[in-house]
């Protein structure tokens, strides 16, 4: 804005503003737990997708008549940026501040600011179907077949981030 009269006049203010992201996560793991001892039948199928059954002893027995598992990938990303420009007007025996400038600088100045923030996530995350230590029978596993064959069980590599970067960047100018 710009306003030529007895004095003068010069105001501006500037802004932008974009934040995008996509988010996959997992907070908590689902899980079966116990101090001592888990013992699980099931007459059916047991599906783990990326879900843990251990014993913090050691004493698990999972019995299941099929097995299945799968673990699970998941990503946290976002991006955000911020830019403001400022601004001040007035010259004579009356000096005004730009609104959009107040508590920038001092108060009733003929100030400027300058604004800016930048901000980047990126997490990754792997969490595993687990089965902790213990015994794991699988009951249609006939003629050598081993549905365990891959199955994660070190209970310490259950969930675990694999990436986790963060990044900011601000810079704050006023007079």
């Amino acid at each position: 804005t710009v306003v030529v009269g007895f004095g003068g006049s010069v105001s501006g203010s500037v802004g932008y503003g974009q934040t995008n992201g996509s988010k996959n996560w997992i907070e908590e793991q689902t899980r079966i737990t116990a101090k001592d001892k888990v013992d699980i039948r099931t007459e059916n199928h047991t599906q783990l997708d990326g879900a843990l059954i251990a014993s913090d002893s050691g004493n698990l027995k999972l019995d299941t008549n099929t097995l299945g598992y799968s673990d699970i990938a998941g990503k946290d990303k976002e991006h955000g940026y911020y830019l403001n420009v400022g601004g001040s007007y007035g010259t004579g025996s009356s000096t005004t501040q730009d609104p959009s400038q107040v508590g920038k600088g001092g108060n009733q100045k003929n100030g400027w600011s300058v604004e800016g923030w930048n901000y980047n996530k990126d997490r990754e995350q792997i969490v595993r179907g687990t089965v902790g230590a213990g015994d794991v029978v699988v009951r249609s596993d006939t003629g050598g077949k081993d549905s365990t064959a891959g199955l994660n069980r070190d209970v310490d590599k259950a969930y675990e981030i694999t990436r986790d970067d963060e990044h900011r960047t601000d810079v704050y100018v006023t007079k």
